[in-house]
């Protein structure tokens, strides 16, 4: 297994120690190297999660980035005006020493209007579009709406530090819904948010009394749980399951994930994650949605999050649909659910 090879690969060199140093120097500096290296691992995999291959910000760009766009969000990867033909507005808003980049699409002119305003949330490493393709529905249906990027993402200002998992994330939420009622004029404030965004979401609804109703698609429960299963997914299987491996192994993921916690700025005494505070957004209502063949955040997350969650709740499992991809899989099926929660409100 990799753990006995790389074991023998990497211990030969001390076997020499032990002829020039002795046995007791030996042991001593292969036990403090080893926890050096468990170490340093471990920080560089808290910072491949904060920044993965997908983060793309490039501060101060004149425009958003075209690298490593998702297949999923299509064409819809401009704006709504040469996308779809539907009028925006370039916006901007502070949030704690960031200034964040927006477009806003107002309610239609002609048609259907609502007092709610839509704050759209995209994951960890997107941007704004991730919520273009539904612009049109939403629109149709006539609810203005602030795209925005978060703050180290997009056109948003910052310095390429990466996402946090919605431990900060939370507070570019209530800027954006602050900026829409308050300088936009939308009486009713609902955020919509996916991934990372979608934990954001629900974390920004429990410090905010003001926003009025949370849809979260595929959120995450905890970034340390999350990192915790990929892990176990990659790597687990290079070792033999006997005692001294998984003691070992548990010890590196302890490891990680404290590196991790640390480096988004969240102490779990805080309580702050969307599985600890999701009780707080009752009585206003929350409406979860996952794809049962999401490979990035597993289903259930979300099953956690609704048995967490108190009433008004309404969950929604999408068959087959993959992460941040239920538009794409039941596109009818989700303009139903998320305008009839809309509808009730």
């Amino acid at each position: 297994m990799l753990l006995r090879e790389a074991v023998v690969m990497f211990g030969l060199p001390f076997v020499l120690l032990i002829f020039i140093n002795g046995l007791s120097f030996s042991l001593w500096f292969v036990l403090s190297t080893s926890v050096f290296y468990l170490l340093v691992v471990g920080y560089l995999i808290s910072e491949i999660s904060v920044k993965p291959p997908w983060y793309h910000h490039h501060p101060g760009a004149p425009k958003l980035t075209t690298e490593g766009l998702p297949h999923y969000w299509g064409a819809s990867v401009t704006n709504p005006m040469v996308d779809f033909d539907i009028a925006f507005n370039d916006v901007t808003f502070p949030s704690s020493g960031y200034t964040l980049s927006a477009w806003h699409v107002p309610r239609p002119a002609n048609g259907p209007r609502s007092d709610i305003g839509l704050v759209m949330v995209h994951g960890g490493g997107r941007d704004r579009r991730a919520w273009l393709r539904h612009v049109p529905m939403f629109h149709a249906h006539g609810y203005g709406q602030l795209l925005f990027d978060l703050r180290e993402h997009g056109l948003s200002s910052g310095a390429s530090r990466g996402f946090t998992y919605g431990i900060k994330e939370r507070f570019d939420v209530v800027a954006a819904a602050a900026f829409m009622r308050e300088k936009l004029g939308y009486r009713r404030i609902v955020v919509i948010g996916t991934s990372v965004g979608g934990a954001a979401s629900l974390m920004a609804a429990a410090i905010d009394p003001s926003i009025c109703a949370v849809v979260a698609e595929n959120p995450i429960t905890t970034c340390a749980r999350l990192q915790d299963e990929h892990l176990v997914r990659l790597i687990s299987g290079y070792f033999a399951h006997n005692r001294y491996n998984v003691v070992l192994f548990s010890i590196f993921r302890f490891i990680c994930s404290n590196w991790l916690n640390f480096k988004v700025g969240n102490k779990p005494t805080k309580r702050c994650q969307a599985i600890q505070c999701i009780h707080s957004i009752s009585p206003r209502p929350v409406l979860l949605m996952h794809g049962t063949n999401d490979e990035v955040v597993p289903v259930d997350h979300s099953q956690q999050l609704f048995h967490a969650a108190r009433e008004p709740k309404e969950l929604w499992i999408c068959e087959g649909a993959f992460h941040c991809g239920l538009y794409n899989k039941e596109q009818a099926r989700f303009e139903e659910v998320v305008t009839t929660f809309l509808r009730n409100l």
